[in-house]
């Protein structure tokens, strides 16, 4: 893969993860709520944040500057979710075991070897 198709993949990336965050901030009101339990706030993060974020990622390749993009984009809005801050020293492991969430780089390995499924078993031609 030669710089420019990188470069562009992680325009792409950068992209995709800005338009969520916009989303993301538009339901600021949601995740500041103390009305809504936690498990429609991570419906609904899941439903609308994650989907805008991981769109089309089957195409991406998978590097460890993505990686790193992809978790630092899940574990800040999570931590958001939970009202959590630096200052509560709260471990990236911890904060997925209270949400009961994946990290981002798995749930897009799972799409991209779902998505090599597919086109294995594609008919030839």
């Amino acid at each position: 893969m030669n710089l420019f198709v990188v470069i562009e993949m992680l325009k792409q990336i950068s992209t995709r993860l800005a338009k969520a965050a916009a989303v993301f901030q538009q339901l600021d009101n949601v995740w500041r709520s103390s009305t809504l339990s936690l498990k429609i706030k991570l419906d609904l993060y899941t439903s609308l944040i994650v989907s805008t974020a991981i769109y089309a990622s089957e195409t991406w390749k998978s590097t460890a500057r993505i990686c790193q993009q992809l978790d630092v984009f899940h574990q800040h809005n999570s931590r958001k979710i939970l009202g959590i801050t630096w200052k509560d020293h709260v471990t990236n492991m911890e904060v997925l075991s209270r949400t009961g969430q994946r990290r981002l780089q798995d749930i897009v390995a799972e799409r991209r070897l779902r998505n090599a499924g597919h086109i294995i078993r594609m008919p030839p031609g």
